[in-house]
């Protein structure tokens, strides 16, 4: 065996160097929300919006009108897989128009990052330069602006301390503590008095006990702070000051703290409470709120005292331990913000004097309470009975001991189901082997593993926790071809991956690396639960992110090393080719084919600080087939690309390999069973009403560049393809999807992000708040890509999803100006800006949306709205099965509605078309009429509601044969004849086109997929996907639709409401049983009765 003495060692190249070959699209779920663990917490200094952030690895802005909760804009900065990208702290500048994050940046790890707090844009970035020494590339844990706007603190885990001037040059930092680059912590505080730092010195040379210092940053004086003389004997944990009042505090993790307020020390003995984690004061000095975890219960806790006193004025308990680790008062002093991750929420109380005594704890105090709309699922199992080619593929979700789903991934189907389901467990094919987990070594970080074998050997596997990740118990052992136990699945937490070890391969004692033939990498939560299904071809995860995740076990009988890479090398004439390339693994997945050349191959050495790399094809062979399999390597493939430039900020094709395989599919489903099932790729499957809206595409630009986030609802024309995902899990990956042969499906993702039409709000601002009755210009730009066809897009506009009229144009190049006008009249305002293609169908445009978040103050106007009632049903069809009920419901709708007592519209003249009313032409006419009245009265909180029940499909687009497009079908059009549905059908597009557009709010209401699905060649859930996004459109249409996924909207004589009813669809019966109850059910009696309980009649309440 040759050995590497031809390696160039190349010095000051660091692992944080940016590459110029375009970053992969990542694909981001958006919650809305908290998810995961909440670290970072803010007001605002507008006080209208506040701010979380923490392992969903963005800003997720909140505005606050009138006690309510609306989920804003996100701010976002880089990131990558695992957990590269979580926030750990954040900081606004003194004006507030700057939010500086930090945490565990996707590359380099101590990057601050400074955004524009109203527009999110990227405007600063420290260290400026990639190859900084700053911080030895350790992760940020705190940071703190000055009173006077000119300083910046932040403090990483390796015990360091750095001043930045934001009046200089971004480098211009000043190391006020720096440690061995071998120290770790998980503390390191810091805060400003005034235009001085605070933060803990160690005393000792072990680091153990710690005083507080002072830093004066104009000339790095320090000294001891002389104000809190106490040595802590152990890590300090919060540090809270208040520049006005002169206050500050301090506590370590044992509970004990010091307050300095008024010239006078006091001890505040927190540990009855228990180990306080993070601290807050209120801006008037008058409050401080401290957090952190019960020592004699399984929670976590809140408490506030009152500075001038000391004295304890209320606690209360939160979620578990852990779950509680941030506050921070608003700058009024008036409100709390803190948050419970075991319900994943941001919780706002109010602690005004008006609040009272109890304000945490009182049992009706009041409080706002924000959550993602993310549903975690305690476990995902295949079913043994649905997990092949043949069955199809379905898992088995358990959200708790009491609710259960079945998710058919190759249908993109969910159903409730019971506990009952035959799923496959850990042990499933565990042929009589057995795993104990250890626990984590507390000096070396090392946790083990034993696996038993049915002789009862023991072999113990023992993992690296800084490198690999705290095992969490989750397992699952994986069949051979014969379904005898092979290899066992092991799950982490911190690192978030999970790790395949071959039984044949283990040896008595065994480290991380040693039996691994596979590892899996791109959760962002702990593994929570491991299942293979019943063919041994896919392993699926449920993790804390809130993701399932499903994973090719293709290969793994492989050479160990070749089963990890997914792919071969062998030398042939002089070069080093990869052979047998998995197009389910990490290699393909970087766009290396079979055939390719490895021209350059290297790895970053951690020890030597420098980049080892070879070009000769035996030592690349053995510098890849050695270094460990955790081990980034970097590859300069020919077909690729090969140039080089060793530069600080080098300009060169490598190809950045992690080892770590990526899912085949993500499944990700929310709090109201929508869901979206997605690819590596980018082509997904989702639920009907909004669950295209539940994930994006993120692409990095660089550390000083914001990313590029597009919606994949904007793209859903090219990506939405339920029928690529159902050949994924048939023929084993994306490429082998497609009948033909694809290029790299992951650049032309790419290429499809960046071109598609951007849209930029230049006025107003996001945030703004304007008095009622104010007039607001709404300017935005358009830049459409090279080679767009611009007059092909429509642009439009809307304000709570009511549509805006008389729009202004110009065009400068490939920029679209677009311009309305809107008066506030609603305390919070969204106003979104749309552009379209023209395609007939919704789901035939590419589209593009962008909004801001307008408050409104002073006294509202009041105008008297209407209630607009457009109805069709149809019983009695020429060509289509008879219906029974669709007349009646209608018609019941309509006359409950209109009598009803708790309507606060006044119901203008219904229109109602029944039977063969029923045409192409009656429909348009009626529908142009109304809207004509509507915008006439020009009363923006008129409400069109828009009832419809009858049979629909799908059919060609008149305007173009290529496309389908949804028709509802009048009682003479045969749908069986293409001319005749295109001709005399009711286009649902055009229909949908004409209300939308009424300038005041549209409710949609649709029972129109009954049995004209079982007789036309398309699913029941194509034909309710194309209809309901038709009605929603791109500014969010309010919809209810009756059928969802495969199901038919279905009609009998037992849905009634009434003794004197001859019967109803049950969607009907539903919307019967809010409005008026049921005379033969009383729960429905009670739940409509809770539901008008507070003398109105809400749609949302409805829809629940």
């Amino acid at each position: 065996m040759r050995t590497l003495s031809l390696l160039l060692i190349l010095s000051l190249y660091t692992s944080g160097a940016p590459a110029a070959r375009p970053a992969r699209p990542q694909l981001v779920p958006e919650f809305r929300g908290p998810s995961g663990r909440t670290l970072v917490l803010g007001f605002f200094r507008d006080g209208n919006r506040v701010f979380s952030a923490g392992e969903n690895k963005a800003i997720q802005t909140y505005h606050l009108p009138d006690q309510r909760v609306i989920p804003g804009n996100v701010l976002r900065w880089e990131l990558s897989r695992a957990g590269r990208g979580n926030i750990n702290a954040a900081a606004l500048s003194s004006d507030g128009t700057i939010l500086f994050v930090g945490g565990y940046s996707a590359r380099g790890d101590r990057d601050v990052v400074g955004l524009n707090a109203t527009t999110g844009n990227v405007v600063r970035v420290l260290p400026a330069s990639p190859n900084s020494d700053a911080h030895l590339q350790s992760t940020i844990l705190s940071l703190a602006t000055s009173s006077d706007g000119r300083w910046l603190a932040s403090a990483g885990s390796n015990g360091e301390i750095r001043i930045w001037d934001l009046h200089q040059p971004a480098d211009q930092e000043k190391p006020i503590r720096v440690r061995s680059p071998g120290h770790k912590t998980i503390f390191n505080r810091v805060a400003f008095l005034g235009s001085k730092l605070l933060y803990s010195y160690p005393t000792d040379t072990a680091g153990t006990r710690y005083r507080i210092a002072v830093c004066n940053p104009v000339d790095q004086s320090t000294a001891y702070f002389q104000d809190i003389t106490t040595e802590f004997q152990n890590d300090v944990t919060a540090i809270g000051s208040v520049n006005d009042a002169g206050v500050v505090f301090v506590c370590d993790v044992e509970g004990n703290g010091v307050l300095r307020h008024g010239g006078t020390t006091r001890l505040i003995n927190l540990r009855p409470e228990g180990t306080p984690k993070n601290c807050a004061l209120s801006p008037d000095g008058r409050l401080l709120a401290v957090v952190g975890d019960r020592l004699d219960s399984d929670r976590s806790f809140l408490t506030l005292y009152d500075t001038h006193t000391a004295q304890l004025r209320d606690s209360a308990d939160i979620g578990r331990p852990k779950d509680c680790q941030t506050v921070v008062f608003s700058g009024d002093s008036r409100q709390l913000l803190t948050h419970d991750d075991s319900r994943e929420s941001v919780i706002l109380l109010d602690v005004s004097a008006q609040a009272g005594n109890r304000p945490l704890s009182a049992p009706n105090r009041p409080t706002t309470e924000i959550r993602g709309r993310g549903k975690r699922w305690l476990t995902a199992r295949f079913l043994a009975e649905k997990s092949s080619v043949a069955t199809g593929y379905s898992l088995h979700l358990n959200e708790d001991e009491n609710r259960s789903y079945e998710f058919n991934l190759s249908a993109g189907r969910v159903v409730r189901s019971g506990q009952n389901q035959s799923e496959i467990t850990p042990d499933h094919f565990s042929g009589g082997w057995s795993i104990r987990f250890g626990l984590v070594d507390p000096v070396s970080y090392r946790q083990a593993f034993s696996l038993i074998s049915p002789e009862g050997r023991s072999y113990r596997v023992t993992v690296d926790t800084n490198k690999q990740g705290q095992l969490t118990g989750s397992y699952c052992f994986l069949p051979d071809a014969n379904g005898r136990p092979f290899a066992v699945a092991v799950g982490t937490a911190n690192v978030y991956e999970i790790f395949v070890y071959r039984l044949t391969d283990l040896r008595e004692e065994n480290t991380g690396t040693d039996a691994l033939c596979r590892f899996y990498r791109d959760h962002s939560g702990s593994i929570q639960d491991l299942s293979v299904s019943s063919d041994g071809r896919y392993l699926a995860s449920a993790s804390l992110d809130k993701s399932v995740k499903i994973w090719s076990l293709a290969g793994l009988a492989r050479e160990r090393k070749t089963s990890v890479f997914g792919a071969s090398l062998t030398i042939e004439n002089s070069e080093l080719k990869f052979r047998d390339v998995d197009p389910a693994g990490i290699c393909f997945a970087r766009g290396i084919r079979n055939g390719f050349t490895l021209d350059r191959a290297g790895y970053f050495s951690d020890s030597l600080k420098k980049l080892i790399q070879s070009r000769d094809p035996a030592e690349m062979q053995q510098l890849l087939l050695t270094t460990s399999e955790l081990e980034t390597v970097y590859l300069w493939v020919r077909e690729i690309g090969t140039e080089f430039d060793p530069s600080p900020a080098p300009d060169d094709d490598r190809i950045i390999v992690k080892r770590g395989w990526e899912p085949l599919l993500t499944l990700v489903t929310d709090r109201n069973d929508d869901w979206v099932l997605f690819t590596p790729e980018g082509f997904y499957n989702a639920s009907i009403a909004e669950g295209n809206r539940l994930f994006g595409w993120h692409i990095n630009q660089g550390r000083d560049q914001s990313p590029i986030f597009e919606p994949a609802a904007h793209l859903q024309k090219t990506y939405e393809k339920p029928d690529v995902i159902r050949r994924v899990l048939e023929l084993g990956s994306v490429d082998a999807a497609f009948n033909v042969p694809r290029s790299d499906l992951r650049a032309e993702l790419h290429r499809n992000v960046v071109t598609h039409p951007r849209i930029t709000i230049i006025h107003p601002p996001d945030g703004r708040s304007f008095e009622y009755g104010t007039t607001v210009d709404v300017t935005a730009d358009i830049e459409f890509p090279q080679g767009t066809n611009a007059a092909s897009f429509e642009a439009s506009a809307s304000v709570n999803s009511r549509f805006l009229e008389g729009v202004s144009e110009s065009l400068n190049g490939r920029v679209r100006r677009v311009s309305w006008k809107t008066t506030i009249r609603e305390s919070i305002s969204e106003v979104r800006v749309g552009i379209s293609e023209r395609n007939p169908g919704h789901l035939n445009n590419l589209y593009s949306t962008r909004s801001v978040f307008l408050h409104g103050h002073g006294t509202p106007p009041h105008r008297q709205p209407q209630l607009f009632f457009f109805g069709i049903g149809v019983n009695t069809y020429h060509y289509l099965r008879h219906l029974r009920f669709c007349v009646e419901d209608v018609t019941s709708v309509r006359t409950e509605l209109a009598g009803h007592r708790l309507l606060t519209r006044e119901m203008a003249d219904p229109v109602l078309l029944t039977e063969q009313e029923v045409t192409k032409e009656r429909v348009s006419d009626e529908l142009n009429k109304l809207v004509t009245r509507v915008r006439s009265r020009n009363v923006p909180e008129d409400l069109v509601i828009v009832y419809v029940s009858g049979h629909g499909v799908l059919g060609q687009s008149a305007v173009n044969p290529n496309l389908k497009q949804f028709y509802f079908v009048p009682p003479a059009v045969n749908d069986a004849v293409p001319d005749d549905l295109r001709r005399n059908g009711i286009s649902w597009p055009d229909l949908c086109d004409i209300i939308n557009r009424a300038p005041c709010n549209v409710a949609w209401f649709v029972d129109a997929c009954h049995a004209g699905a079982a007789e036309n060649s398309e699913s029941s859930l194509s034909i309710s996907k194309a209809g309901a996004r038709d009605a929603t459109g791109i500014h969010g249409r309010w919809l209810i639709w009756a059928a969802d996924e495969d199901e038919e909207a279905l009609e009998t004589v037992d849905a009634v409401v009434r003794k004197d009813e001859l019967g109803h669809g049950y969607f009907t019966m539903a919307v019967l049983e809010t409005l008026i109850g049921n005379e033969y059910n009383s729960d429905a009696n009670r739940s409509a009765e809770s539901l008008l309980s507070d003398g109105s009649l809400d749609l949302m309440e409805m829809a629940a």
